[in-house]
């Protein structure tokens, strides 16, 4: 980053490289000059003009707005993350489909709404005391955090005879 010292006061100002060739003040004496040229004017009195902020209150303000924008921008992500956990983002293991899952239902109609579920219990010699029950489980190959939804369903020779959820 370049300098330049005030050729009233003596200075030292940081300027950005845009700012060589232009007209700047010196915060200390109020002298006005072009670092290139060195080109010179002075500032009227300051009873008659109100005085412009000065070159360390811009640079401090910059920094102050980095740090609200930083922290809108996290505030944003974290709404963002609180709302996509909460949003039925589960796919197909959401409350519509649960409640479309009747008794009688085969297992592959229950499958044509809720996907392929992982069988829990296999159905055993006494269907009705063993039924065969399987877990319908939402995120099973994503980063999830807690128990994500799940969807159960119990068949008894290929119908479904009992259902239940949990986290929807």
């Amino acid at each position: 980053m370049p300098t330049t010292t005030c050729p009233n006061c003596g200075r030292i100002i940081p300027l950005e490289m845009e700012e060589l060739s232009i007209w700047i003040q010196c915060a200390k004496c109020d002298l006005e000059f072009v670092p290139t040229t060195g080109e010179m004017r002075s500032r009227p009195s300051k009873a008659s003009t109100p005085v412009s902020p000065s070159r360390e209150n811009t640079r401090g303000d910059r920094v102050w707005s980095w740090i609200v924008e930083f922290v809108v921008c996290l505030a944003v992500l974290v709404l963002f993350s609180l709302l996509a956990y909460r949003l039925p983002i589960w796919g197909k293991i959401n409350k519509s489909n649960y409640e479309k899952i009747h008794n009688g239902m085969t297992e592959s109609q229950v499958e044509a709404i809720l996907g392929e579920g992982r069988v829990m219990f296999p159905e055993r010699r006494f269907p009705v005391m063993f039924p065969k029950k399987v877990e319908y489980r939402a995120g099973r190959h994503r980063f999830v955090i807690g128990d994500p939804p799940s969807i159960y369903v119990n068949f008894v020779e290929g119908k479904v005879t009992a259902k239940d959820q949990s986290g929807l």
